[in-house]
């Protein structure tokens, strides 16, 4: 309900007018809060669920990877990708995680092998599937990477890193390069996924690119790929 002034401007006076119902007013301010983070994450839609993700409730998951999307889940398992700081499936040190956690948001040094002949460019993405959405938020997109040397250190894939030729993307909510773990207190383990992809092909994607537009871009030219699984837990 809302009021309209009437009267003189030397004597006012207030009537209510009617207004939308508070159902509908709620609903038209969710519709527009999800169109505008919409495009601000570049995704098409985003989906409230509960405390956990699962097949039932969020049909994503680890099925909305960037690896299992057509153009990519093609390729071959054969890159390996390792980091000096964890092993597959072990956790992530609380450095890596955000700042707003309490970590320094860096990212960890990463070293890929057994890359294909014909290899031009490596691209590497990192996605979290557990997050309590209907899609796995986009942590990473860097590519123009050059497949020699075979390793990055730490805080190579940060925004504002020295010496940096290759090119961070745009990843959720509009940020550019790494951005750490930031999973919802208490929400259990979460998996964050990196994966590498060996192209025969230079993307030259501008800086301004997301994830949206380098996996069409990617499709048809990924040799191999490999990923590697870290767990980072708030408590």
């Amino acid at each position: 309900m809302g009021y309209v002034t009437s009267g003189s401007s030397e004597l006012s006076s207030t009537r209510p007018i009617a207004g939308p119902p508070f159902q509908e007013t709620a609903a038209n301010n969710f519709r527009l809060f999800r169109q505008r983070l919409s495009q601000k994450n570049d995704a098409l839609s985003i989906v409230l669920v509960g405390p956990r993700s699962s097949s039932q409730n969020c049909p994503t998951g680890e099925g909305g990877l960037a690896l299992n999307q057509p153009g990519l889940r093609e390729a071959p398992d054969t890159i390996s990708l390792t980091s000096s700081s964890f092993s597959e499936g072990g956790h992530l040190l609380q450095q890596y995680a955000a700042t707003s956690i309490g970590g320094k948001d860096i990212s960890p040094p990463l070293a890929w092998s057994n890359l294909p002949p014909g290899t031009l460019e490596l691209v590497l993405i990192l996605e979290d599937p557990d997050a309590p959405i209907c899609f796995a938020p986009i942590h990473l997109v860097a590519s123009n990477i050059p497949p020699s040397p075979s390793s990055l250190p730490e805080g190579a894939l940060c925004k504002g890193a020295q010496g940096q030729a290759l090119i961070l993307g745009k990843g959720t909510f509009g940020r550019f390069g790494y951005h750490g773990p930031r999973p919802p207190n208490g929400h259990g383990p979460h998996k964050y996924i990196f994966q590498i992809y060996a192209l025969g092909k230079a993307l030259s994607c501008p800086r301004t690119s997301s994830l949206k537009t380098i996996i069409p871009a990617m499709a048809g030219h990924v040799l191999a790929r490999g990923t590697l699984t870290g767990i980072f837990e708030r408590v």
